[in-house]
């Protein structure tokens, strides 16, 4: 008999016969841990505080850019892929905390770039909601017109978004 599967002599699935030890080792390992509780009130919080302490950087920002990269990687733990896109050294949820602010300065040289006659008539229309709420919070900066989205997709309380003219 072991734990492996296959057949014994008798045809039968070896593995199926270890599978009925299972409830007398569960009811074995409870007894010992309830046996242990006298250090386990210790080791229990120390083992909860450090598996959080160590886990915290990749739920919550708490480490600079290049911090998190070199602790991620001492750790081997990647960003999961939760974007269709190419990766890069940091999760999407913390990549997309940056460049906003370079991209609207590209989009307003593009508008500035219009010719006077053409800018009224110009929608700024952004791909996604991050695109979208960078024009809306940097683009009075830049001299930017309201953003155009779809069928007012998108307005934070904001400037309100416009449709485009024809």
């Amino acid at each position: 008999m072991g734990f492996r599967g296959g057949r014994d002599r008798n045809g039968e699935s070896a593995g199926l016969l270890s599978v009925s030890a299972f409830p007398v080792l569960f009811a074995a390992g409870g007894v010992f841990w309830e046996t242990q509780a006298h250090w386990r009130r210790y080791v229990w919080p120390i083992g909860l505080a450090a598996t959080a302490i160590v886990s915290a950087p990749f739920a919550i920002p708490v480490l600079a850019p290049e911090t998190y990269i070199r602790y991620s990687r001492a750790l081997h733990i990647g960003p999961p892929p939760i974007e269709t896109h190419k990766l890069g050294p940091l999760p999407q949820v913390f990549a997309d905390r940056f460049g906003w602010e370079e991209m609207t300065a590209v989009v307003a040289s593009v508008y500035n770039s219009l010719p006077a006659e053409v800018r009224p008539k110009t929608a700024i229309f952004g791909q996604n909601y991050g695109e979208a709420a960078a024009i809306d919070m940097f683009g009075p900066k830049y001299g930017l017109p309201a953003r155009s989205a779809g069928i007012r997709v998108i307005s934070f309380g904001g400037r309100a978004a416009t449709p485009a003219r024809a």
